[in-house]
């Protein structure tokens, strides 16, 4: 059964969770509503939870549902940017990354998935980088990185739109 946060959606919303694991109540889901894929990974992300093998599945089957019309949805792009801003962003996005969405919803992030820089200073691909950048923008604005980077620490209280910070 939904924690009462995730009902609040509604009660069709097409999820459940299982064991800390969300899941879906049908292969169908997606297809119906292409949006919940992000709704699905954006609930994960704000409740702790960790993806039902079984979702990932059928999320992966309906990457085809991502298309022009989910990415320039107004609602869909709210939520992807809500999300941005949780403090589980890092390991959602790592999610999303895994399960092939972020660079299906993120055509430009679809063309760093897996790339590489080979140099002594790059240990992690494009991607990933790019998501611990999410990672490490929420232990900022937490304060947890006051005694390695000070200045960032105190500028980050200071940043006007923490959503365009995110986003960018």
């Amino acid at each position: 059964e939904l924690p009462s946060k995730l009902i609040s959606s509604g009660s069709g919303i097409g999820f459940f969770v299982t064991k800390g694991r969300l899941n879906i109540t049908n292969n169908n889901v997606f297809k119906k509503d292409p949006h919940k894929i992000i709704l699905f990974f954006f609930l994960m992300g704000k409740n702790n939870l960790s993806a039902h093998p079984n979702a990932i599945r059928v999320i992966r089957k309906s990457l085809r549902f991502i298309d022009h019309r989910l990415r320039n949805n107004i609602k869909t792009n709210k939520l992807f940017i809500d999300l941005l801003a949780n403090s589980n962003a890092e390991t959602t996005l790592r999610s999303m990354n895994e399960a092939g969405v972020l660079g299906k919803f993120i055509p430009d992030f679809g063309q760093i998935v897996g790339l590489m820089q080979f140099n002594m200073y790059h240990y992690y691909t494009v991607d990933e980088h790019t998501i611990r950048s999410i990672g490490f923008l929420h232990k900022l604005e937490k304060g947890e990185l006051f005694d390695i980077a000070p200045i960032a620490s105190n500028l980050i209280k200071k940043i006007q739109s923490r959503k365009v910070l995110f986003i960018a």
